[in-house]
């Protein structure tokens, strides 16, 4: 129904977006309902779903350009251990710099260096276009990502962007859907 919506209305460009992690090595407490599975690797394992993983995104990202639509795909934002919002709280009630806290540029290198291989490998071969948010979202030294912005709290939780933090990617993101096709 989302593909006939966007045809009905003459959509053009498509933005994939997921915390495309818990495809591929489940949640961080352990649960792995979240393993990709099909009938060419029935089992949940990480190595099979990273299989799965690529296979179903080169093969969703074919079918939508074959569609006629320009596809971008942004990646993973960070992903902090506790709930961004009330971290921040604590750390202002005890007179202390939030962004102190961020996850460091190193550790977000690591926990997304795999499935960041997976999705430049899948989009090989198509016109999509990898988007990283990450240089967008850190804090003023560039070492840690920012909890807040101009005293505005990044996130809604441990890894969903809140309205300011979607804003932080308008310069990524808008030239990707201002262009014309074939530009």
């Amino acid at each position: 129904s989302v593909l006939e919506y966007a045809q009905e209305h003459s959509i053009q460009d498509v933005l994939l977006h997921a915390r495309w992690r818990i495809y591929t090595e489940g949640l961080p407490d352990g649960d792995r309902r979240t393993l990709l599975s099909d009938g060419k690797t029935p089992s949940r394992s990480t190595e099979q779903s990273e299989e799965v993983f690529s296979r179903a995104l080169m093969q969703t990202v074919r079918e939508l350009e074959s569609m006629g639509f320009r596809i971008a795909l942004l990646k993973d934002v960070p992903l902090f251990r506790k709930s961004v919002p009330e971290v921040a709280m604590q750390a202002v009630s005890q007179g202390k710099d939030p962004n102190d806290f961020g996850r460091t540029v190193e550790e977000q290198r690591q926990l997304s260096r795999r499935i960041n291989s997976l999705i430049d490998s899948g989009l090989g071969g198509t016109e999509a276009i990898p988007v990283d948010p990450l240089p967008l979202l850190l804090n003023p030294e560039g070492d840690r990502f920012a909890l807040v912005r101009d005293e505005k709290i990044l996130y809604s939780d441990r890894h969903h962007l809140a309205a300011e933090g979607a804003r932080q990617l308008r310069s990524l993101l808008a030239p990707l859907f201002l262009e014309e096709p074939g530009q």
